[in-house]
């Protein structure tokens, strides 16, 4: 168009050919450009999609496995104490059930009787102590303030039956208090 327009001059017709070719240049290397990053977006997309994301997939299916096996292993295990305490409890219950079988309230009646009777002693009274008379290392010292309470360190003895009972709630838990 522009070599057919003869009011143009040479120059300005050579500078308008040089932008055309500079233009087209840059139209024809930015094409090229342009192809050369989709191909590699298209590549680096491919890539990461038979790839990246498999391992990823990958990844994740094994976290889920483990997963589930501690899942399982922890469930088992829950499942075992409670086997285990459900043998304790059943171990339990039947002890108690011999301890049961062996309370005699018959027995029982007579151990009390029998201490209420004989020369048991019981504990006495404790009398009201001012402490506002007290001295400071008398309220510090426990046993100096026992001791001043019961006025004297015998007055809790007492004695014990002769006679060992065998039978009964007092045997058993007299006993088992002995033994601790």
């Amino acid at each position: 168009q522009i070599q057919a327009d003869a009011n143009i001059s040479k120059e300005e017709q050579q500078k308008a050919e040089s932008n055309l070719a500079a233009k087209t240049s840059v139209f024809v290397e930015t094409q090229q450009t342009y192809a050369a990053e989709m191909a590699k977006f298209n590549d680096n997309q491919r890539h990461y999609f038979t790839h990246h994301l498999y391992g990823l997939i990958t990844d994740l299916e094994m976290v889920d496995r483990r997963r589930a096996q501690i899942t399982q292993d922890l469930l088992t295990k829950c499942a075992d104490l409670g086997d285990s305490l459900s043998k304790q409890v059943t171990d339990s219950s039947q002890s108690l059930r011999k301890t049961v079988a062996r309370i005699d309230p018959e027995e029982d009646c007579r151990a009390v009787l029998k201490t209420k009777k004989t020369e048991y002693l019981y504990p006495v009274d404790l009398p009201f102590l001012n402490l506002s008379q007290c001295t400071q290392a008398t309220l510090e010292n426990q046993s100096a303030l026992v001791a001043l309470m019961l006025g004297s360190t015998n007055g809790t003895t007492t004695k014990a039956p002769s006679e060992k009972v065998t039978k009964g709630l007092h045997s058993i838990f007299n006993r088992t208090k002995n033994q601790a």
